[in-house]
């Protein structure tokens, strides 16, 4: 039997250490998968996680990468990119050119969530991002237009006589551009915050980025905010069922 050296031990782990890397960063969109969603966040996180168990209860197919991973992907055989709301460091981008150059040239539509979703919106020099966002704490959004299709399909939502719908069970932190006059060219403004109408967290632009800008994921929603963020999936991809 031929002896096994400690060179030939450390040669055999180093390549199973590259295979390992290889499969690990490997993210392709599973062969002909239906409304195929691409979400990005920074570390394994419960909220990825609940946000992948919501839409694949929804007919979509969700591969979870890793912002370090994103910017070397191919993108071309998924519906939407999600960008999470925890891509962020404290405070700091962690979107780098090579991201942008990846994400712009895939030409699909983004979710952009929270923080981490707002300072990828100034990396690419959206209108709505961070620096423009006034920040408070609120669980409800005030809609601005309750005829919209984004609150009928596919689930259909309860907006108050208030014209508010609770998106979280707990306050969650919300950026939102401040907006007195309600206006804002480029971008459709499409939900405030219920406490602080003048601000925006939910806007559309340039045809392709969707913005719902709070800190707080799916396990932090009510009933009526998970069907929210089902239909602004839907919406921001221009998915079907």
């Amino acid at each position: 039997m031929k002896k096994i050296t400690s060179a030939s031990l450390l040669a055999f782990l180093a390549i199973m250490s590259i295979l390992f890397t290889a499969c690990k960063k490997s993210h392709p969109a599973p062969a002909n998968a239906k409304n195929a969603i691409a979400y990005i966040y920074k570390t394994s996180n419960n909220d990825a996680l609940a946000f992948k168990a919501l839409m694949e209860l929804n007919n979509c197919t969700v591969q979870l990468i890793e912002i370090a991973d994103a910017a070397s992907l191919d993108y071309s055989k998924y519906k939407l990119i999600v960008a999470d709301h925890n891509t962020n460091s404290v405070g700091l981008s962690n979107w780098t050119d090579a991201h942008v150059n990846t994400l712009k040239a895939s030409g699909k539509p983004m979710l952009l969530l929270g923080m981490g979703g707002l300072l990828y919106a100034k990396k690419i020099g959206n209108i709505a991002n961070w620096i423009n966002s006034g920040q408070f704490n609120e669980t409800a959004i005030y809609v601005k237009d309750k005829t919209s299709n984004l609150y009928k399909k596919p689930k259909v939502i309860t907006i108050t006589a208030a014209q508010t719908i609770v998106l979280y069970t707990v306050p969650a932190l919300g950026a939102g551009q401040y907006l007195p006059m309600g206006t804002l060219p480029g971008v459709t403004l499409m939900g405030s915050l219920a406490g602080q109408q003048n601000y925006y967290p939910l806007t559309y632009e340039q045809n392709r980025y969707t913005v719902l800008g709070f800190d707080k994921g799916v396990n932090s929603m009510t009933a009526d905010g998970k069907d929210f963020m089902v239909n602004l999936v839907y919406f921001s991809g221009n998915l079907s069922l």
